[in-house]
């Protein structure tokens, strides 16, 4: 994720920075204008921006293009990762997208040490929940018409962050966010499957107080 500070030298000119306060841009093509020498494309630069400390989880390869995408996956993770789990790094959306956040969890998790920054946007999450259980689409902000596939994402994440992380805390609140899951659920799959949670969530609490 890169945002607007973009360093630009010239001979002659020196460096000119631009660096707006209130907002970051995803972008692929820049564009640069009113200089009478056109710069080198390496003397331009971008700042890279993220909540993503670094990528701990690394792999290569003898396949440059499995590299390449390898890459472009962490630089996505970093992207879509300031302050919360957006789906798409442009200026005209950058929602969390319940549904996105989950979907690339177990990748996030295996690329870097962000427990803390999930569990923020869990807590996000649990924030959202109507009193009828229902769970939100988009957290922070709510709404959303995701349907059940997004209302059961931050159900899933717990458990992808269990097996990553080993954290039981996790699996409590797993428990937590389905109290009141089935009595808004409006089929029978639905309710199957916060009933099948909480019951596996129920035999980790056995095992862990037995252990």
């Amino acid at each position: 994720m890169h945002d607007d500070d973009n360093r630009i030298v010239c001979s002659g000119i020196g460096v000119e920075t631009y660096k707006p306060k209130f907002t970051f841009h995803g972008f692929r093509y820049i564009e640069i204008s009113g200089v009478d020498t056109a710069p080198a494309l390496g003397d331009v630069q971008g700042i890279l921006l993220s909540s993503v400390p670094e990528i701990t989880g690394m792999f290569e390869c003898g396949n440059p293009l499995v590299n390449k995408l390898v890459s472009n996956v962490s630089y996505s993770q970093r992207c879509n990762f300031i302050s919360i789990p957006t789906d798409c790094p442009q200026r005209n959306e950058r929602m969390g997208w319940t549904g996105d956040t989950h979907v690339f969890c177990r990748a996030a998790t295996y690329q870097s040490q962000i427990k803390n920054f999930y569990l923020r946007n869990l807590q996000a999450m649990k924030d959202l929940q109507e009193e009828n259980g229902r769970l939100p689409n988009i957290a922070p902000f709510g709404g959303g018409f995701g349907g059940i596939t997004y209302e059961s994402a931050m159900i899933l994440m717990c458990w992808e962050l269990y097996q990553q992380y080993g954290d039981f805390s996790v699996v409590a609140y797993q428990r937590l966010l389905c109290k009141n899951r089935p009595s808004f659920c409006k089929n029978g799959a639905a309710c199957l499957l916060c009933s099948m949670i909480r019951s596996f969530a129920n035999r980790i609490l056995i095992f862990y107080y037995r252990n």
